[in-house]
């Protein structure tokens, strides 16, 4: 109960974890909500969770999204956000490189308790890379520490998602704007916009974020 009042004024550190890919990872409690943050950035429950709720609604997130797929779950924040704030039930695949990130997410945050949710830790472009039924809606949301791998910025990951995104399928592409080029952004969405009726950048979301959005791939695509 101190902890909780206290982090009102100030954010109270609960615990620390130590990751090989992210390094420090601290558990905040910050005006009474807990949440995961590294050196530099907010991986889930705080800023980015605003983020990617401005992106699903940018999307105008509906019962059309049955079968959802999460690349880079950080603390699975996303996951309340779809059942909670968009009453969806849809499922929910969630891939993690990161076992020390998988182990907070189900410890610090009970994320099997939403049910109908699946956990895989494995490498995003090796998952891709596999054979899946198709994703109605896949969120990338990758990155170490602060920044987007560079593999997951090329054609050839571009290509992936597009192979395992179903007909009409939505692509919800979180990126930083402090350590991701407008140039990378804007080759990013040229490669991507023939495959959809229509693919925007959402800019300053949070005045930290840029949201690549791809709205219904095309059917011969």
């Amino acid at each position: 109960m101190i902890n909780y009042l206290l982090s009102f004024l100030y954010p109270v550190r609960l615990r620390n974890y130590t990751s090989r890919f992210s390094g420090n990872i601290e558990i905040n409690l910050v005006n009474g909500v807990k949440m995961i943050d590294t050196k530099n950035s907010n991986y889930s429950y705080g800023s980015l969770q605003k983020v990617l709720k401005a992106g699903l609604k940018a999307l105008k997130f509906g019962n059309n999204f049955r079968n959802i797929l999460v690349l880079g779950m950080g603390g699975g924040s996303v996951v309340p956000t779809i059942r909670h704030d968009f009453h969806s039930e849809a499922h929910i695949t969630l891939v993690d490189i990161d076992e020390e990130i998988i182990a907070i997410a189900e410890n610090e945050f009970d994320l099997h308790s939403s049910g109908n949710l699946k956990l895989v830790h494995d490498d995003a472009f090796a998952f891709m890379e596999n054979q899946h039924p198709p994703f109605d809606l896949i969120i990338m949301d990758v990155f170490i520490i602060d920044r987007v791998p560079d593999i997951f910025q090329s054609e050839a990951f571009l290509n992936l998602v597009l192979k395992n995104l179903a007909p009409k399928g939505f692509l919800l592409y979180n990126t930083m704007n402090a350590t991701m080029s407008d140039d990378v952004l804007q080759s990013m969405r040229n490669f991507l916009a023939p495959a959809f009726n229509e693919v925007s950048i959402l800019e300053a979301v949070n005045g930290t974020n840029n949201l690549l959005l791809g709205k219904e791939k095309k059917l011969n695509q």
